[in-house]
């Protein structure tokens, strides 16, 4: 059983919206290009939606009206704890699935750095989760995943101090 991943760090995580290869240091992953999208943590899947109970809380049911499924690959075959699920346009790994401690972190591809090309993300996202699954060897995607694991267990790095405020400027609410 997999305890909750620290919130500092997730926070870090999902609100930079940087690239897996930038937080765990690795840019030679075929998970270098994704980004933390979101932590599900046991409260979320405890107040499930319609008629989703705490029996079928897994990634594939939680998930199952944002995107189709295109994968499950089961951790055990692997020997870990948890399960890697892959959807059309996102990857969830899926930790403590049908128990209450249930909780999902989910990856997504980055996203197009020009507005231009954001009409194109979710194609683009598309075609990156078909490549990942047809070329993605299970041992490397969980090498993949454990480093990224074990990089949201350590401490964010320290935000830059903002530059000082200069005197005057408070006079007018700077």
């Amino acid at each position: 059983m997999i305890e909750r991943l620290p919130y500092p760090t997730l926070e870090y995580a999902i609100g930079s919206r940087a690239a897996l290869a930038t937080l765990c240091e690795d840019a030679g992953t075929p998970l270098a290009d994704f980004r933390v999208a979101d932590y599900v943590s046991d409260y979320r899947v405890r107040h499930p939606r319609d008629e989703q109970d705490l029996i079928g809380a897994c990634a594939r049911v939680f998930f199952e009206e944002n995107a189709p499924l295109l994968a499950q690959i089961d951790g055990r075959e692997h020997e870990r704890p948890y399960a890697l699920v892959l959807f059309a346009t996102f990857l969830v790994l899926e930790f403590n699935a049908f128990t209450p401690e249930a909780h999902f972190l989910v990856l997504a591809p980055t996203q197009p750095a020009r507005d231009a090309d954001a009409p194109y993300a979710g194609l683009w996202a598309a075609q990156r989760m078909d490549t990942l699954q047809a070329t993605g060897d299970p041992a490397t995607l969980f090498g993949a995943t454990d480093a990224l694991i074990a990089a949201l267990r350590r401490p964010p790095p320290a935000q830059a101090a903002p530059p000082p405020r200069r005197r005057w400027w408070r006079l007018f609410g700077r």
